[in-house]
């Protein structure tokens, strides 16, 4: 729904409501920031499937009518093992320079929280400034932006031994786009899905550099890549295969044009395990931070994967109530017959010396790193040594939240031909 509300006698803080705002919050990035944002907010805006103009917020200064700061929510599918989590991404956030420290991101985020909370999504997530987005509540979780970088003498073989070549995708493509992403998907137990009409807009209007890998004579379609290249550099944002034959075949086509390849991951895919064998160095940039907006109502969201992982364990017959204490407020959750039965907000519980405190005691940061499987209740105690649980709940913990295969990229960036004609510093925004 439109919002339009004031901050104080000098702010008013309001939804998009046309396409002069949407030009007007582009153009604000440009300026602003760079050029390459700018473009990005603005095809964003008006072709992505899921995006609405209602879930974009920006602060004019009530005298002159002008933008002084920005932020948006997209939407995505997260998939959890097999249950499926609405969650948005916060994005396009910034602040002219001139009215920075006057509270104008905590007001923006305080009220997509409350959008988020009214649209009933499960978790809020964001990629931004290290350290900063902590103050409202966001954790570290899940990595992000990692690859390896791979010199093309690490390579053995020469092109004309390929047996592969590469065509640029096509609308029609996208039913084997969509089956070649699901295969991709199925080796992870979180993931973003991806729907036909995301694709569309990756190819049609974020005019994303997508190709079929076609192996032999018949045309045999064996993977799709996602790829930019910069003089002598070809960075690999995705890819999935359906062998590794294909893989290498690939990787000696790509020998001859470039010095080095960086690979994204996931790790278990095709050219990162190629990557990784022949040498290449991984390098990562930070995590996704996360914020869960309702705990009670996400943990019986995810009572099929609870319920499943209790009924493969020593624990399915189990009956009893389970206390996660997260310090400021705690959780009960009910088993019963080896199945979560509900979850309940029961306040402070208290830990100080004698007290019984909860099965679980654990901070808000690394609960999150332990629902998400990012880490096990023993390398979470390495960094929170203030983590502490009863003897007689260990197991059923390991049972409860076990370590995860993870990693999220979440492709709306716009990669038109006009990028490769900017100059070098705004070229090496996205490269």
């Amino acid at each position: 729904m439109p919002i339009e509300e004031r901050i104080d006698d000098h702010f008013i803080l309001r939804t998009i409501r046309d396409e002069k705002d949407i030009t007007n919050f582009a153009d604000f990035l440009t300026s602003k920031l760079n050029i390459v944002e700018g473009m990005t907010a603005n095809c964003l805006m008006r072709f992505h499937p899921r995006a609405s103009k209602d879930n974009f917020l920006v602060v004019e200064d009530a005298v002159s009518g002008r933008i002084v700061s920005t932020s948006g929510i997209i939407p995505w599918e997260m998939k959890f093992d097999e249950v499926r989590l609405n969650c948005v991404q916060v994005e396009l956030i910034l602040t002219d320079p001139e009215y920075r420290n006057k509270g104008l991101v905590r007001h923006q985020m305080q009220k997509l929280y409350s959008m988020a909370e009214q649209q009933r999504y499960d978790l809020v997530f964001i990629w931004g400034i290290p350290y900063y987005y902590r103050q409202f509540g966001y954790s570290y979780c899940i990595d992000g932006l990692v690859h390896y970088s791979l010199p093309s003498w690490r390579v053995d073989g020469e092109e004309e031994d390929a047996g592969c070549a590469l065509r640029e995708a096509c609308t029609d493509d996208i039913p084997l786009l969509v089956e070649l992403y699901d295969h991709l998907a199925a080796s992870l137990d979180i993931c973003l899905t991806r729907e036909s009409k995301h694709w569309e807009y990756l190819l049609n209007s974020a005019k994303f550099h997508i190709y079929i890998v076609e192996k032999g004579n018949r045309s045999e379609a064996v993977g799709y890549l996602m790829q930019i290249t910069d003089k002598k550099m070809i960075h690999i944002l995705e890819n999935s295969f359906t062998d590794f034959t294909a893989g290498m075949a690939v990787l000696r086509l790509f020998k001859k044009s470039y010095e080095e390849m960086r690979i994204n991951w996931p790790k278990s895919t095709v050219l990162a395990q190629l990557a990784e064998s022949l040498g290449g160095t991984l390098e990562k940039d930070t995590q996704w931070l996360f914020r869960i907006l309702n705990l009670p109502a996400l943990m019986e969201k995810l009572s099929p994967v609870f319920n499943k992982r209790l009924q493969s364990s020593k624990h399915r017959r189990m009956c009893g109530d389970f206390v996660l204490n997260l310090f400021h407020n705690g959780y009960k959750l009910r088993i019963r017959e080896g199945k979560l039965d509900g979850v309940e907000e029961v306040g402070f519980v208290d830990t100080l010396m004698g007290a019984e405190g909860g099965d679980l005691n654990i901070q808000q940061d690394a609960f999150i790193r332990l629902l998400l499987g990012q880490n096990d209740i023993d390398e979470l105690y390495e960094y929170w040594p203030d983590l502490f649980f009863k003897p007689e709940s260990r197991a059923l913990i390991s049972v409860l939240f076990p370590r995860m295969d993870a990693y999220l990229y979440t492709p709306y960036h716009y990669y038109g031909p006009e990028i490769y004609k900017l100059e070098e510093k705004y070229h090496k925004y996205y490269f």
